[in-house]
């Protein structure tokens, strides 16, 4: 069961952080946006629909992180991928000075080594309240029961816009 906790979801790789499951998450999260970006009462309708995507130095945490960007590619969405590991708390900056409609870092933050984990923040860069988790929570069963499946092009083919997080930080100093 995917269930979000403290700033995003975590779990042990190859047991529930799977390739599947990022997919799964993602496309869950893919909806809750563009679900948003239709109402208008929104703080996201209108905005140009990018999506920061972050990782830290963790085992695979490049390849789930391209994983997650091919998803939001397939939404129409416009995933913009930090070329080097990123601190979270730089995507978050990220996320608000770039004025994109929310962002993830593939991390297990303080967690150990055989953890991996998906940290999401809406559109103000914090981590994910409740009431937006819970949303996503609920795409994520509504696509179980529709047994949906994401076919990820093979390692290494995917590509998608980078960005240097280190220059967006220095930028504005």
């Amino acid at each position: 069961m995917i269930k979000f906790g403290t700033s995003g979801w975590r779990g042990i790789m190859a047991r529930d952080f799977t390739f599947d499951n990022v997919s799964l998450v993602t496309q869950a999260i893919a909806d809750y946006f563009k679900s948003e970006l239709q109402k208008p009462e929104s703080e996201i309708a209108g905005r140009k629909p990018v999506v920061i995507v972050g990782h830290d130095t963790r085992f695979l945490g490049r390849d789930f992180a391209l994983a997650a960007a091919e998803v939001l590619q397939a939404n129409g969405l416009i995933p913009m991928l930090t070329d080097r590991d990123t601190p979270t708390p730089v995507i978050s900056y990220t996320v608000r000075q770039r004025k994109a409609i929310g962002g993830f870092n593939l991390s297990a933050s303080h967690n150990p080594a055989q953890y991996q984990g998906l940290k999401f923040n809406p559109s103000n860069g914090a981590p994910a309240p409740p009431e937006i988790t819970r949303q996503v929570e609920a795409n994520i069963r509504k696509l179980q029961a529709q047994k949906w499946n994401f076919p990820l092009a093979p390692f290494g083919t995917f590509k998608c816009k980078t960005f240097d997080p280190q220059w967006v930080m220095s930028a504005h100093y």
